[in-house]
C-alpha cells in the first residue's frame, strides 16, 4: 500500500471486518483510492466472468476500476460508500449459513418421510423453498458434499459476522443462533 503511486485503486476482496477497511483506507498514501469488493461465486464464475462483485467506495473509483473488474465480475453491484459493500456480504454469508443449515434440516425431514434428496430439491427449487444448496442438490450434488465443502466457509465467515456483530453491538438474534451451530464442534 505505502509503494502505491498516487492515482492507484486498491480493489480488496476481503470479506472481513468492516473496520479493517476504515484503517487500510486511513494508510493509504495521498491520492489512493480503496474500493471495497467482496465477491460471491466460485472459479466457475470467475472463468465465465461471471462472479458478482459487490463494490463500496468511490462510484468514480468505480468507473476508473470497471475495466478491469469486468473481465472476472458481472454483475457489478456499486452499493455505496466504503464498507457497505463488506456489511452486505457478511450479511450474505450469515444468510447463506441459516440456509444451509435449514436446507440440511429439510432434507433430514425428507428422508425420514420416505423422500430422496434429489425429488425433494427437484420440487423445491421451482417452489417458495427454493434455496442455493436446493438447486446443488437438485443438479446432482449430494446435500452432504455441498455441507462439507462450504462448512471451512461457513465457519470462517459465521465468526468473522459474529465479531463485526460485537464490535457494532448488534445482537443477530435468530439468524446468529441457527448459523452459530457452524462454531459448534462436531
Amino acid at each position: 500500500l505505502a509503494h502505491m503511486q498516487p492515482g492507484s485503486i486498491l480493489v480488496t476482496h476481503v470479506t472481513g471486518s468492516p473496520a479493517l477497511l476504515e484503517e487500510i483506507a486511513a494508510q493509504a498514501p495521498d491520492g489512493v483510492s480503496v474500493l471495497d469488493v467482496p465477491v460471491s461465486g466460485s472459479a466457475v464464475d470467475i472463468a465465465q466472468g461471471t462472479l458478482t462483485l459487490l463494490v463500496g467506495g468511490s462510484e468514480a473509483d468505480l468507473e476508473r476500476a470497471r475495466p478491469v473488474l469486468e473481465s472476472y465480475g458481472d454483475p457489478i453491484l456499486f452499493l455505496g460508500p466504503l464498507g457497505t459493500a463488506m456489511k452486505i456480504k457478511l450479511i450474505n454469508n450469515l444468510l447463506f449459513a441459516v440456509t444451509l443449515r435449514l436446507t440440511g434440516e429439510a432434507v433430514a425431514l425428507g428422508e425420514a418421510m420416505g423422500v430422496d434428496e434429489h425429488t425433494l430439491a427437484r420440487a423445491l427449487v421451482v417452489s417458495s423453498g427454493r434455496n442455493f444448496p436446493l438447486m446443488g442438490i437438485a443438479a446432482g450434488r449430494p446435500f452432504a458434499a455441498t455441507m462439507q465443502g462450504a462448512r471451512p466457509f461457513m465457519v470462517k465467515d459465521v465468526s468473522v459476522v459474529n465479531e463485526v456483530a460485537d464490535e457494532l453491538g448488534i445482537e443477530l438474534g435468530s439468524l446468529g443462533k441457527i448459523a452459530g451451530v457452524f462454531l459448534e464442534k462436531d
